[in-house]
Parts: structure tokens; sequence; C-alpha cells
């Protein structure tokens, strides 16, 4: 009987023989944030949604998939890098194949569910797979990431903490104006570092949930960073 990597990259060899190529022109900024879908996943694909699910899935625990260089397309690394992270999450075998669903890019996106822990055994979750598949539409809403501290963003500071904030923000609608820069950042490098836009989308935020004086002064408080996982932390809401 094939192992799970076996098996893994029998599918991966199988999906090469189907074409499931892009379109030519790069994908619209403004949907970076929000899942491509999975045509964006295929063998020898090439585009900026890959470099970024890369990026994410080695800050949750990936780097041992990968060794340098970092391929430049989707790769097996990404097949079996991907599919950790949703064994991690207690997903079923079937729903662990490797290519991400809009679920598991919420998950990264959000800073959300749990890391990779290498050679941990896999536990399937005790929640039915159907139930917890997002074309359900009834999951129960995720709980914010825990705050960092307040030490982890501002001048000189990068880190993952940064890049969820600056994401989030973006998706709920209050940086707008950073949405274009992600096109040209595809390994979320740059994203990654505390800037003075970063701080103004903060600001605007605070402002409009009632901050007012020193506590709206763009810098992330607890309750700020509570408050914006919330589906009612929208702009538009």
């Amino acid at each position: 009987m094939p192992s799970y990597l076996a098996a893994l990259k029998v599918r991966f060899t199988r999906n090469r023989k189907i074409s499931h190529t892009p379109p030519s022109s790069t994908p619209s900024a403004c949907t970076v944030t929000a899942f491509p879908g999975e045509r964006y996943f295929r063998p020898e694909a090439c585009n900026m949604y890959v470099g970024i699910l890369r990026r994410m899935l080695m800050m949750r625990g990936a780097e041992p998939y990968y060794s340098a260089p970092l391929p430049t397309r989707w790769s097996i690394s990404d097949l079996q890098a991907c599919a950790a992270f949703q064994r991690a999450q207690g997903w079923s075998r079937d729903r662990s194949s490797g290519i991400p669903d809009s679920m598991t890019w919420q998950l990264l996106v959000d800073g959300q569910g749990n890391d990779i822990i290498m050679n941990a055994p896999y536990i399937q979750s005790g929640i039915k797979d159907v139930e917890r598949h997002p074309s359900r539409g009834n999951l129960t809403p995720l709980t914010p990431p825990k705050f960092p501290g307040r030490d982890e963003f501002g001048p000189g500071r990068a880190n993952i903490w940064i890049l969820m904030l600056r994401l989030r923000l973006i998706s709920q609608g209050w940086a707008e104006g950073q949405r274009l820069a992600l096109e040209e950042d595809h390994d979320l490098e740059s994203a990654r570092i505390w800037d003075d836009t970063l701080r103004t989308s903060c600001t605007q935020f605070q402002v409009a949930h009632g901050y007012r004086g020193a506590q709206a002064d763009g810098y992330p408080s607890e309750g700020m960073w509570n408050l914006l996982w919330k589906a009612s932390s929208r702009k538009d809401a």
C-alpha cells in the first residue's frame, strides 16, 4: 500500500496531464487577499499566488519542505507543504490533498489554525469533514489569533504579525491604497515591514471605531486587534 507521500506524488503526476493554465495576465491586485481558485495551484503554474502561498506556508512551519533555491513554479514541495498544513488542521486525508481550497487560504491569510509540526502523528478532527468544508457556509466563526503584544509593531519591526495585520486591514477594506503594492511584492517581504502607510490605516480603523486621542495612535492594541477580526469590522459593514 503506497505511503501518503507517495499518493500525493501520484496525484501531482496525474494532474500534470490536465491543462490548468491560468490566464496569462497578472491577477488583479484587488483580489490578492481573497482565495483566487484552485486553478492557480496546478503543476508548473507560475503566478503571484504561488509565491504568496509558499511564503505563508513557510511562516507556518513548512520550511523543511523546501531547499534553496526555491522553485519558481508550483512544485511537489508546495504540494507537500500545503498538505502538511491541511493535516495539521485535523482534516481528512481526502481533503488534505495539498491543493489549497478557500478555507486553507483563509486560515493562512488570517493567521488562524494550527502550525505545521514536522513528524507529528496524524490526528483527524472529531468534526465531520463535510461540516467543515467552506462550501457548506455554516462554519463556526474563527477566533482572532492571539495578540502578540504592542512591541511587535513600530518602526524597524518586520514580522509575521505585521503581515497579518496588513492583510487583515486590506481584506476588511481599511487599507485600499496598499492593494497595488502587493502585486509587486510576490513573496510578501515588504508587507512584513512596518511603515507609515500601515500606521495610517490603523489610525483610520481606530478613529472609525471610537478611539480618540492617544488611543488612536496607529499602533494596534489588544482591543483593536480582536475587533479587527470580527465580521462587523468591515468598512462597508
